[in-house]
């Protein structure tokens, strides 16, 4: 990514300058503030698709281990929706499950399907997450982490 903008905004004005776009992990965000000058950066769909986005493994977790890593944070998303349901549940869930699965759901449309067809129930969202976990263990083999 181009980062100039950034840094060119750090040398001329007088605050602190926060960078924002184009990373995907830690390492891009340490990297753009190191470029740029920036006192921070702040990230919204990269840290949607992948929530361990400022995690020390996080860069590793994407490159190595997506579909794994993704559907264990979006079964867990999902226990913590149980546990504080968010309001309104459905598009807020979905939306989220979306952003987070996006990479695997391009390969499956139809449990891409599934998930925009789902509704207030957080089984009915459990049920895609575990489908998608099925499939990954029927390409993958049995040396899968469930």
């Amino acid at each position: 990514p181009s980062w100039e903008g950034i840094r060119r905004a750090v040398e001329l004005l007088d605050v602190p300058v926060v960078a924002n776009g184009g990373m995907e992990t830690r390492a891009d965000a340490e990297a753009c503030m190191a470029a740029t000058g920036a006192v921070a950066a702040m990230s919204s769909e990269g840290l949607l698709e992948n929530p361990r986005f400022f995690a020390e493994d996080g860069a590793r977790t994407l490159r190595e281990e997506y579909a794994v890593a993704q559907l264990d944070v979006a079964e867990e998303y999902l226990e913590l929706c149980g546990l504080h349901p968010p309001r309104p549940l459905q598009p807020v869930v979905k939306g989220h499950l979306f952003k987070m699965l996006h990479r695997y759901l391009v390969g499956n449309t139809d449990v891409r399907d599934a998930l925009a067809k789902c509704g207030n129930g957080l089984d009915e969202y459990g049920a895609v997450v575990a489908e998608l976990r099925r499939r990954l263990h029927a390409v993958a083999g049995p040396g899968t982490p469930p």
